[in-house]
């Protein structure tokens, strides 16, 4: 399955969980190919701790194929990585062409077959690649702080979904919510939390507290399940990649 990580609301989490979420459902026996769509390449300096060169992802869009042969090993078994660049920008250009926005989508066709879980890491805005990315996924998991007041924002990024199924994707559908930045023994916390159950009944996947494991673990240039595998961080984003894999699994 192709699944986008995707809220336009920066400062939520989205190249954390793509990073953290993949090295989960990999050390639980998937195949994960993480796709780094953010021009600034975040995931990919977060995997590898350098900058590894992401120029061929853009045009491989343009050309509309071949992105799984950039695929490139990240050094933790079954997760594989193709790095993003600020050369991605070049494929935002792209947008208002005939048949653009489909063009990701058929870069990634043979990807899906070849991998259990495709994770896109998106641009915090709804540009033409974020817009792209749901395009091509069959779901979209939404990170978002545990916060009252990040919680409007929410209504963007679904509005976005629905419009994109309507429009261009029927099968698309949002499999999840994850609460990140979390506090649980705070007040705010608890509202949040109540109220997105009330909102989103069976959509909220378990919390991402705000700990330093997750912090420091890209500047090590790995996840947190790698440079603090007993840590409390790597075991939060454990019970999010077991929910997240039943909720592809009713899928």
């Amino acid at each position: 399955m192709i699944l986008a990580v995707a809220n336009q609301k920066g400062g939520v989490g989205k190249t954390t969980t793509v990073v953290n979420m993949g090295a989960a459902l990999a050390e639980q026996g998937a195949k994960v190919l993480l796709v780094d769509l953010d021009p600034q390449g975040g995931a990919s300096l977060s995997l590898t701790g350098q900058d590894i060169g992401g120029e061929a992802l853009a045009a491989a869009i343009v050309a509309a194929c071949g992105i799984g042969e950039l695929a490139r090993e990240t050094g933790i078994e079954r997760l594989w990585l193709v790095p993003g660049s600020p050369s991605l920008a070049e494929a935002e250009a792209l947008e208002g062409e005939r048949g653009a926005i489909r063009r990701l989508q058929r870069a990634l066709t043979k990807c899906e077959g070849a991998y259990d879980v495709v994770l896109l890491d998106t641009s915090p805005h709804l540009g033409f690649l974020t817009i792209s990315s749901l395009v091509a996924a069959s779901g979209v998991l939404v990170p978002f702080e545990a916060h009252p007041l990040s919680l409007k924002a929410l209504t963007i990024i679904t509005s976005t979904v629905d419009q994109v199924r309507m429009l261009h994707n029927p099968g698309l559908r949002v499999l999840g919510y994850l609460p990140t930045r979390a506090h649980p023994r705070r007040k705010v916390h608890e509202v949040a939390i109540a109220e997105m159950e009330e909102t989103y009944p069976g959509l909220l996947a378990p919390p991402i507290r705000e700990l330093v494991e997750i912090a420091l673990a890209p500047m090590n240039g790995s996840s947190v399940l790698q440079s603090a595998p007993r840590s409390g961080g790597a075991q939060d984003y454990r019970d999010a990649a077991r929910w997240l894999a039943a909720q592809l699994t009713r899928e």
